[in-house]
Parts: C-alpha cells; structure tokens; sequence
C-alpha cells in the first residue's frame, strides 16, 4: 500500500463545469477528481478512487 503524505481539496464548484480540463499535477505526483451534487460527494468519489488504487 502507498501512504498519502500530502494532499489537497479544491472546490472547483459547478458553473461552467462543461470546460473543466482537469488538475495539474504540478505539486502532487497524483491527482484524483471527484464528482457530486455537493462537495461532501464529490469528496466520497475522490476516497473511493483513492482506494480502488491501492492507497493508505
């Protein structure tokens, strides 16, 4: 298992979502994006990926 040792949350919100491109990895060596009809969702998507990928 990899050990998450940094991380941030972004809210990018819901307006103009059509033009989303994704985040940069500039500062992480990975980047999960989560979806939902409120933050607490899309935070519950993000754990979800987090863990199908063999994180701690």
């Amino acid at each position: 298992m990899k050990t998450i040792s940094n991380f941030e949350l972004v809210g990018h919100g819901i307006e103009h979502s059509q033009y989303f491109q994704g985040c940069d990895e500039a500062t992480f060596s990975h980047v999960v994006t989560g979806i939902g009809v409120h933050p607490a969702e899309a935070i519950d998507d993000c754990l979800e990926q987090i863990a199908m990928n063999d994180f701690e």
